[in-house]
């Protein structure tokens, strides 16, 4: 009964860390294309590559957000492994 118990955990884990990534990938797309868009109309023109790859760089999210997302991930991970190492013993 226990490793179906830490089975599930990781199977959690997993789940927790999968929506950590798409809310990471939505939230970081989103402010993404409106730095883009915004940087595009004030010159008036097609941006170039560099200028794309230096606002991918730049763009800034909301810190509350990032920490939440990524510690979604995190507790993700840990429980995976605690899954993983527990049903390895």
């Amino acid at each position: 009964m226990a490793l179906e118990s830490w089975d599930q955990l990781s199977i959690i884990g997993i789940i927790l860390e999968i929506i950590g990534f798409l809310f990471l990938l939505r939230k970081f797309s989103t402010n993404f294309m409106e730095t883009a868009n915004n940087i595009q109309k004030e010159k008036g023109r097609q941006l170039n590559i560099f200028e794309v790859i230096g606002i991918a760089i730049l763009t800034k999210v909301e810190r509350a957000i990032w920490v939440v997302i990524v510690g979604m991930v995190v507790l993700g991970l840990v429980l995976q492994l605690i899954g993983i190492v527990w049903e390895n013993m």
